[in-house]
């Protein structure tokens, strides 16, 4: 057995570690955009951070990544083909509702906030729902053009 353990922890010194970049989908689309163009944009920006990684020799990266959407309930119908592309889907309801808000002001004016209002706190479960060590959280239209270990 301790040379199994040995073995195991040899092989994982070699893999290299894992980034989790996540992006979120609040709405299919709304008076800024629409589904194919959510979709379009988060291929770009998994392309780009495909040759920022590991996975392309040419970048000189050791970190490897996995790519996830954190997709509210809302927007469920429109997440099917960043599925197809690779994306891990989690679904997810909002984790706070507006009368939980302690504060008065932001209670009255989150509805309002742009673009998603209180929809926009599902980011927040990047925090207990991704399972890697290190993440990013960035919106659709960001790209990479250098290695996270550059």
């Amino acid at each position: 057995r301790a040379d199994n353990d040995a073995e195991t922890a040899e092989t994982d010194k070699s893999k290299p570690v894992t980034i989790a970049y996540a992006i979120s989908f609040i709405m299919c689309e709304n008076f800024q955009s629409n589904s194919a163009g959510l979709v379009d944009a988060s291929l770009v920006m998994r392309h780009s951070i495909h040759k920022i990684s590991v996975r392309n020799p040419d970048s000189g990266s050791k970190y490897d990544y996995k790519m996830y959407a954190i997709v509210h309930r809302q927007a469920e119908a429109c997440s099917k083909a960043l599925q197809a592309a690779g994306f891990e889907i989690m679904v997810v309801d909002n984790p706070v509702q507006t009368k939980e808000i302690r504060g008065d002001f932001l209670r009255k004016k989150i509805r309002r906030e742009f673009c998603c209002g209180i929809n926009e706190f599902i980011k927040l479960y990047a925090y207990n729902k991704i399972p890697e060590e290190i993440f990013v959280h960035v919106d659709i239209d960001f790209a990479f053009y250098k290695p996270m270990d550059n």
